[in-house]
């Protein structure tokens, strides 16, 4: 339980620091898909 708590801690703090050097574009279009990816090499455990 504490390994799981550590694992979405730091998970969310990779996340928060890397959206934070993304650069912003301007665009006159509405969003119509938003799409999320993640590298499995921050996971340390694998759920079959």
């Amino acid at each position: 339980m504490f390994l799981n708590y550590l694992k979405n801690f730091f998970t969310k703090k990779i996340v928060k620091d890397t959206l934070l050097n993304v650069k912003h574009i301007e665009s006159d279009g509405n969003i119509k898909t938003v799409g999320i990816i993640f590298d499995e090499s921050y996971f340390y455990e694998k759920r079959h």
